[in-house]
């Protein structure tokens, strides 16, 4: 009796490990999408799985990009940049929405923002469609888009030949 109960709690633990480790590759392999429901990125199936991404460009192509830009006065200071500018520059006709969004800035080997797209994380249709109609998108990749060469690479990781990402969230 006391054998078949070792058997049987050694075959699930088994299960449970094995099931653990099949969800670990399935999230590797998972594609996240933009608001536009585009693949923008998945983990980067390789060795340097902690400082890469295989990006999707908007011209559908699939390039490993680095991580490690960092706004030179701080991701604060960024946050509160853009939720300031957010506030002065959107007109009160919308209800306002209190959401999280996230944001992935592309750059090139010269640190200019390539591409700025707003990943679906938290985000339904119909506060997608909301957000375009009320301008939010806009005014934050506008705000974005004057951050231009105000980034920095990290140095302790190599330049990625097809650029370097930024990952980020506001809340407004």
């Amino acid at each position: 009796m006391q054998k078949s109960y070792l058997i049987a709690a050694t075959l699930l633990v088994l299960f449970f490990q094995a099931s653990f480790f099949s969800n670990n590759i399935q999230a590797e392999r998972r594609i996240t999408y933009d608001k536009d429901e585009l693949p923008l990125w998945r983990y980067f199936e390789g060795d340097s799985l902690h400082d890469s991404i295989e990006y999707f460009f908007q011209d559908h192509s699939l390039k490993t990009v680095r991580f490690g830009m960092q706004y030179t006065y701080g991701v604060d200071s960024l946050r509160q940049q853009m939720i300031n500018y957010f506030h002065e520059s959107i007109d009160n006709s919308c209800e306002t929405m209190h959401i999280r969004i996230f944001y992935c800035i592309l750059f090139d080997e010269k640190l200019h923002i390539k591409e700025i797209r707003f990943q679906r994380i938290g985000l339904v249709g119909r506060f997608i469609e909301q957000l375009d109609c009320c301008g939010y998108f806009f005014t934050l990749e506008d705000f974005i888009k004057q951050t231009e060469g105000k980034w920095n690479r990290d140095k302790s990781l190599e330049q990625g030949k097809h650029g370097s990402a930024f990952f980020n969230w506001v809340e407004i």
